[in-house]
């Protein structure tokens, strides 16, 4: 009969279950006054992360790529040629046969080379050669200001986003998602969201639900907001929470239709004293966040500490 059923018929004073107030009940049943509110929310699985080796590469388009190295073997050619030519070059200065000694085209294309990594290359001495390396110089450093502002935006994004985070993503891609049969949840999908019926499936229970996600039988899970929050805050840390919270309700403590008035007014008198206190917001904190088996930044989708892995996402 369950837990409604059992106050209706006068087998039991008060109930305690993640109930959510609503008119249909509240017609069969009585709560006490609100403790928390709540809404539904999506539970996904997490994405699969590939790791990319060459994921360094991923700032530039292979176009850039090679207009950046053909601009560096450009520029060596003219300063090789530049230092050959000039009177004022390697070959042609220097009192010794040290200061005297000629850059090649090698040396010239590792100098181009190693001004793009950020170092010092061999100093030319001509003033020909600087005047062609100055524009090069300035063309290299809005490059590297361009390539470290993109490479910190790869890197900073840690998770792709799943393929659904909304009901609208549920809608356009048919994706299948589950509820437990008789819930909140499910009714609010039958009457006000007719549209997704066709790829609804209804489970007896949580554990069902779940494990239908799991296999992939399902895409997502719709639930009650809180929950969710439980279940992705718990090993083995598999699933995501995604999306805005929709469907505002709150949760009461049911009784029964002209139940005793002293019991009432003590639950209420004792919830209030618990929001009051802030108990209630510690106790919380510690069963869903402090108690997690998995770690906070797993859950979303923000940006997390830098580490070793990360170097080859």
């Amino acid at each position: 009969m369950g837990m409604v059923g059992e106050l209706v018929q006068g087998r039991a004073d008060v109930g305690f279950a993640p109930l959510s107030v609503t008119s249909s009940r509240s017609k069969a049943i009585e709560f006490t006054a609100s403790y928390q509110h709540v809404g539904a929310r999506i539970l996904v699985l997490k994405p699969t992360e590939v790791v990319d080796y060459m994921s360094f590469l991923k700032p530039f388009s292979a176009r850039l790529w090679v207009l950046l190295f053909g601009t560096a073997i450009f520029v060596a050619f003219w300063v090789w040629m530049l230092d050959q030519v000039s009177p004022y070059g390697h070959r042609n200065t220097g009192s010794d046969a040290d200061e005297k000694r000629e850059m090649s085209f090698p040396s010239s294309l590792l100098n181009a080379l190693m001004v793009i990594v950020g170092q010092d290359g061999e100093a030319t001495k001509s003033w020909a050669t600087r005047l062609v390396l100055l524009p090069y110089f300035f063309f290299v450093l809005i490059v590297l200001s361009s390539y470290t502002a993109n490479l910190t935006a790869f890197l900073t994004v840690k998770r792709v986003a799943p393929s659904v985070a909304s009901l609208d993503d549920i809608a356009k891609q048919k994706s299948t998602f589950g509820v437990i049969s008789g819930s909140v949840v499910d009714t609010l999908i039958e009457t006000a969201y007719p549209e997704l019926l066709g790829t609804m499936k209804t489970f007896p229970n949580l554990d069902g639900a779940l494990t239908a996600l799991r296999t992939k039988e399902t895409d997502a899970f719709i639930h009650t907001s809180t929950i969710v929050e439980y279940v992705a805050n718990q090993a083995p840390c598999d699933t995501l929470q995604v999306g805005e919270l929709f469907a505002p309700a709150t949760w009461g403590i049911p009784l029964p239709k002209n139940g005793s008035a002293e019991l009432r007014a003590a639950m209420e008198e004792a919830l209030l004293y618990l929001v009051e206190t802030s108990a209630y917001g510690r106790l919380y904190n510690k069963w869903f966040f402090d108690l997690s088996s998995c770690r906070a930044d797993e859950n979303s989708l923000d940006a997390s500490t830098l580490d070793i892995p990360n170097l080859a996402r």
